[in-house]
């Protein structure tokens, strides 16, 4: 019987049922967001949607990256059942690379976040509070330009915070995820040494054992007692 013990996050959480959860999530998730984004990406081949060159880029690759991700959820979920170390290691990397890629995405747009001029949001609000005489009050014009700031300023901190969030989770969860690998590793290592130690062979050696036989001890019952013999008598 092998026994490992058994990683825990969260404090008392298996990291397997961690895994098996995220895994689960994953293809789920994974199939909502893949059926979302190939529809689109019908739509775009038959026209029925347009979009500028490089969101068209952006929309295929993350088409691509999350049927990816949905494929490798599943063989996290099957190596989660089946305790296979090969399957949850490839699902542990892939998880990897989508943080990686999901850092960088995100990081491109924070900066393009925070370098947008707040002066479209003005300048939409403006057109949109022009009456039929196309004038502006001057009320108005001050509440576009506050509104425009605040909601710029409110946006930054709310996306950015949203991100940081979010990319800590998935460095944990992929934590949880590279903690199973270990114990999957940890439980293949004591099953091999286990086994080896049942299959070496026992070599027993056997020893002959003599019988002692007790030889019977000289007496001097029914003879004269030595020291009182001439030879040995010095009082003659």
């Amino acid at each position: 019987m092998v026994y490992v013990r058994s990683q825990k996050f969260c404090c008392c959480i298996p990291v397997r049922f961690g895994v098996f959860v995220m895994s689960f999530l994953g293809i789920v998730g994974g199939v909502f967001l893949s059926f979302l984004f190939w529809s689109a990406c019908f739509q775009i081949k038959n026209k029925a949607l347009t979009l500028q060159k490089h969101e068209e880029i952006i929309l295929f690759v993350s088409t691509a990256l999350y049927t990816l991700y949905t494929l490798v959820s599943l063989f996290g979920f099957i190596g989660c059942l089946v305790r296979r170390r090969i399957l949850v290691q490839i699902y542990a990397g892939v998880s990897w690379t989508m943080l990686l890629v999901s850092i960088i995405t995100g990081s491109i747009f924070l900066w393009g976040l925070f370098h947008t001029d707040p002066e479209k949001a003005y300048q939409g609000c403006i057109q949109t509070n022009i009456d039929s005489t196309g004038e502006l009050q001057s009320l108005q014009q001050d509440i576009c330009r506050k509104t425009s700031q605040v909601f710029a300023t409110a946006s930054r901190v709310g996306i950015t915070i949203g991100f940081v969030v979010f990319w800590l989770l998935m460095i944990y969860a992929c934590h949880v995820i590279q903690s199973y690998v270990s114990q999957l590793e940890e439980e293949e290592d004591a099953y091999g040494r286990n086994r080896g130690r049942s299959s070496t062979p026992t070599t027993t050696t056997s020893v002959n054992v003599m019988p002692v036989v007790a030889s019977p001890l000289p007496t001097t019952y029914g003879q004269p007692y030595p020291f009182t013999q001439p030879p040995n008598s010095y009082g003659k």
